[in-house]
């Protein structure tokens, strides 16, 4: 059934009580409004609300049918009724843009819901949402810290279904503590994970530690690690992760080295954003291993590194000085390097100079330069010291 749009809260709908989809916009900031007699449509399955003014009622619970309930851009301070926790069939509630600042604890009889959506930082969550076995997708959620009656790190335990997830505020001694019950190494369904950490520079060794812990299952495909203030950022577990696709560093400010993600078999997408720490990038992105004195030690062997990366950017990387390549490798050795790399975006590096070797033997469609005066410099036709590295790419912005 076609989903009406009402504007006009005095439109009669009482008499349409088979409507199973209602979209509902007020825009008048004058009053709280929310046309009382959309409880008479008992059928609906689909509510969305928007409007500065738009307000739920107490019994908002009597639609018992409902399967999805979007509340859009409501600027009024407004708190969620207990009843809520009635619509035992929802599988959809989404709270985006809004001044609703947490969940009352019933939520946690929304025994089918499968995804939930808030946007707002300052958003409380009732501890009984580890309840809900059923979520599939729970995007955002801030980890409280020092509340035993709020939602924690630890009530992870039992949302097993899970496969979108988004975490804020992470790196505090309590969720050291904790990261370890919230058991992510068995949530086998879990594809796309997000970790924000608090952007706390003296917690250095805490972020590092959290970060370990917080071990995804191997079926991961997306993963964004975002304000982390550690100064590796190469847990065990990130060579584990052999259906991975995706992978975004975002605001990464310390650390200095990546980890050896040319292994990873699966990963398509690769973006080191805002990453004030990085230095350099050499054998170690590519294939490094330990030697049995700690140190890092390169082979050249037959085989393929970053064997489906199609896309790499690094922007935003004001220490970002030197990028090699493999040491002793040949455009006609056994060893082939990103044999897929299709888009390389390179912005605001001001430090870097030249690109590495290898990029010569990739099939580079778009290549991306800006900001980044020393390196421009380098990527001239026929006279800058990386121009043979590109000469064959048949985009290049710069």
């Amino acid at each position: 059934m076609v989903s009406p749009m009402i504007n006009n809260p005095t439109i009669s709908i009482s008499t349409k009580t088979n409507l199973h989809s209602l979209m509902v916009s007020h825009t008048s900031p004058s009053n709280c409004m929310f046309p009382y007699q959309l409880l008479d449509l008992k059928c609906l399955r689909m509510l969305s609300l928007s409007g500065f003014s738009m307000k739920l009622p107490t019994n908002i619970g009597d639609l018992i049918h409902l399967r999805y309930l979007s509340l859009f851009d409501i600027n009024k301070y407004m708190m969620l009724p207990p009843t809520i926790g009635n619509l035992l069939n929802l599988q959809t509630l989404r709270i985006l843009q809004c001044f609703i600042t947490e969940l009352p604890e019933e939520a946690g009889k929304l025994i089918n819901l499968r995804h939930l959506y808030t946007n707002y930082r300052g958003f409380t969550w009732p501890k009984s949402i580890g309840k809900l076995r059923s979520l599939q997708s729970l995007k955002t959620i801030r980890i409280s810290r020092n509340s035993t009656n709020k939602f924690q790190l630890r009530d992870f335990q039992h949302l097993n279904s899970l496969r979108d997830l988004y975490l804020e505020g992470l790196g505090t001694e309590e969720h050291l503590a904790e990261a370890k019950e919230a058991q992510f190494h068995y949530k086998t369904a879990l594809v796309n994970l997000a970790l924000d950490f608090n952007g706390d520079s003296t917690r250095i060794e805490t972020h590092e530690a959290v970060l370990e812990i917080l071990q995804p299952h191997e079926n991961l495909r997306s993963l964004v690690v975002s304000n982390y203030c550690g100064q590796s950022i190469s847990p065990i577990w990130m060579m584990s992760l052999i259906n991975l696709r995706k992978l975004r560093l975002s605001i990464c400010r310390n650390h200095k080295r990546l980890p050896p993600l040319g292994k990873l078999p699966c990963l398509e997408s690769l973006d080191i954003v805002e990453s004030n720490g990085l230095k350099k990038i050499g054998p170690e992105f590519l294939a490094g291993e330990i030697d049995d004195n700690g140190g890092l030690e390169f082979k050249i062997t037959p085989g393929t590194l970053f064997p489906k990366l199609k896309l790499l950017r690094i922007e935003y990387a004001p220490s970002f000085c030197e990028w090699t390549g493999l040491p002793g490798w040949k455009v006609d050795g056994p060893l082939k390097i990103m044999p897929r790399l299709e888009s390389l975006r390179l912005i605001a590096c001001p430090s870097l100079e030249s690109l590495p070797d290898f990029l010569q033997s990739t099939p580079l469609k778009n290549l991306m330069v800006r900001d980044s005066p020393a390196l421009q410099k380098s990527c001239k036709r026929e006279i800058g010291k990386s121009w043979p590295m590109i000469r064959h790419v048949p985009h290049i912005c710069n």
